[in-house]
């Protein structure tokens, strides 16, 4: 379907079994015909041959991150590439602000895991053809800010106003898509998800 170059990068964390969602993605891309998908869960792949892929997926806590890692990340994306950031992709130190204000914003806490319904803010974009409001046992991602010039797609409401859950920006030259869904396997399962990262996926590396 697609000669363009997919990197997954997956990590484990004490709260986030996120190499299990990065073997189902892995397998959801390559159902779909994209054949060349890499997974690892090395970060050292970010300061060294990043450039050779056209879609960085970071299904990962990212926490505190080095600069060279961050300055990586972010030109990869200014220059031109597509990044695709899954659940705590977000989770990431308040000092690494080149890669927060690329992102759209930093989580700051979460509701209790718990069943919500999910509402596509945006039923005439692409990214969300087919989907309908649904229902997901997840935790609720709250950030520090509103995601500046962003198409949020997806919404859910907590704390008295709808968060975003899905949105889209533009940063330099390249394109970022924002999942904040995706804590364990009670989301991975949901069936919405792989469409939420599929469609993603496409939209990101379609032809203009």
């Amino acid at each position: 379907m697609s000669d363009s170059k997919i990197l997954i990068l997956a990590q484990n964390d004490e709260y986030h079994p996120l190499e299990t969602l990065g073997e189902m993605m892995l397998g959801w891309l390559k159902d779909e015909g994209f054949g060349d998908v890499t997974l690892t869960g090395d970060r050292s792949v970010v300061t060294s041959n990043l450039d050779q892929y056209d879609l960085l997926i970071l299904c990962m806590t990212m926490n505190k991150i080095p600069p060279a890692e961050e300055d990586a990340i972010v030109s990869f994306v200014e220059d031109g590439k597509k990044l695709m950031g899954i659940h705590s992709a977000t989770v990431v130190d308040e000092g690494n602000r080149k890669y927060i204000e690329m992102i759209g914003g930093r989580f700051i806490h979460h509701s209790p895991h718990h069943e919500f319904t999910v509402k596509v803010a945006s039923p005439g974009h692409p990214m969300v053809e087919g989907l309908k409001d649904f229902k997901i046992t997840d935790e609720l991602y709250v950030l520090d800010r509103t995601p500046s010039a962003a198409s949020v797609l997806l919404t859910a409401f907590w704390e008295k106003q709808a968060q975003p859950m899905l949105y889209i920006r533009a940063h330099g030259q390249g394109k970022v898509l924002y999942n904040a869904l995706g804590h364990g396997p009670e989301a991975f399962e949901n069936p919405n998800l792989k469409i939420i990262v599929v469609q993603g996926v496409k939209w990101l590396l379609r032809k203009r």
